[in-house]
């Protein structure tokens, strides 16, 4: 996949955390941010954004 996929897969992420947590834009991109290893390891899987942003909740309500 190219970089743009990762990219347009990368806002899709951002767009779901902003509706799952009731966070802003800002706090969002902050979590992205944060977990780039979790995210590349589900961008290699071939995760959906919607199983990205699970595994993301999960690691932050823990």
């Amino acid at each position: 996949m190219t970089d743009h996929n990762f990219s347009s897969w990368e806002r899709s992420i951002i767009d779901l955390l902003i509706v799952t947590l009731d966070i802003s834009n800002g706090d969002a991109q902050g979590i992205v941010e944060a977990h780039q290893f979790v995210l590349s390891q589900e961008w290699a899987k071939g995760s959906t954004p919607e199983i990205a942003v699970q595994r993301l909740t999960n690691l932050i309500n823990k």
